[in-house]
């Protein structure tokens, strides 16, 4: 078939997916032998947002669907979260239920069938040609797939900021990097680096502004995927948390100090108004600023 013609049926079947719900067309496909190079075609997407080059989807897929032969341009690292899939690979089937995770290379060709409940999860979409050029991410190099990985707790983290539009950037593509080294098998040796100790004491003065895993794991001379891990493992904790931590001790010292305004000390602790700084101080303490101004003239 000539390169003409290959487009416009592409062009035609992407069109009939997108008018199916996002849901290729089998029989077509079947009667033109040809495998689609598509796009993910979820049911429902949850939530949708792009950081770093990353594309990440909260998506739901229909009960007793399925989604025909088919290939990505980009890598894909899929989470189940709900429910049940199975994808069918050339020379491989995977079933896999929630907290698996599978990694499919750009142009592996693959079907999905879901089960009787649909399923739910997140997907991270990673450009070709990051791959070619990231030399971190050589173990993204073929089909993988880990049955139980430690990784709806990232997960979690990952919905909660796709669903808060004041959620930092570097926030959210830490919790992704964190899922795509489930499988480097090379991390831990990052862990003694001194690099990791310089990024602390680097967040301990700077805890107000933000700033990208790039510029962090340059200061580290690490990888950002690498010190994403490094950082957790030494410290208990997310980058994005430690510098929350820092963000709220600093708040709370000035509202039991000064008398400045709740507005004024949010947005010199580095929280975008007084709602973000008020949210935060719920969610980590349970706790109002008033409530906490309260505190001290109660002990007074």
């Amino acid at each position: 078939m000539r390169d003409s013609g290959r487009s416009t049926i592409l062009s035609k079947l992407s069109r009939q997916a997108r008018s199916g719900k996002g849901q290729l067309t089998i029989g077509c496909a079947r009667r033109l032998s040809i495998v689609i190079r598509t796009g993910i075609t979820p049911s429902r997407v949850l939530s949708q947002r792009t950081v770093g080059g990353l594309r990440i989807t909260h998506f739901t897929q229909a009960a007793r669907s399925r989604v025909p032969r088919h290939y990505h341009e980009n890598a894909t690292l899929c989470v189940l979260l709900r429910g049940a899939s199975r994808d069918q690979f050339r020379y491989r089937t995977i079933d896999y239920e929630p907290g698996a995770v599978i990694y499919r290379p750009p142009g592996e060709e693959h079907l999905h069938e879901f089960g009787e409940d649909g399923m739910a999860a997140i997907v991270i979409e990673i450009p070709a040609a990051r791959l070619r050029v990231d030399s971190a991410l050589h173990f993204l190099s073929e089909l993988r797939f880990e049955p139980a990985a430690p990784s709806l707790g990232d997960c979690a983290q990952i919905i909660r900021c796709l669903r808060d539009p004041v959620t930092a950037e570097v926030e959210l593509e830490e919790h992704c990097l964190s899922l795509l080294t489930v499988f480097n098998q090379d991390r831990g040796q990052a862990a003694t680096s001194n690099g990791v100790e310089r990024v602390r004491i680097f967040l301990d003065e700077c805890f107000t502004e933000n700033h990208s895993l790039e510029m962090l794991g340059r200061m580290a001379e690490l990888h950002p995927a690498y010190l994403v891990n490094a950082f957790r493992k030494r410290f208990g904790c997310s980058i994005g948390r430690y510098r929350r931590r820092r963000r709220i001790t600093s708040a709370i010292k000035q509202i039991w100090n000064t008398q400045a305004a709740l507005s004024e000390i949010a947005l010199e602790t580095g929280f975008y108004d007084q709602s973000h700084c008020t949210n935060e101080l719920r969610k980590e303490l349970r706790l109002t600023p008033n409530r906490i101004r309260k505190m001290m003239s109660t002990d007074l």
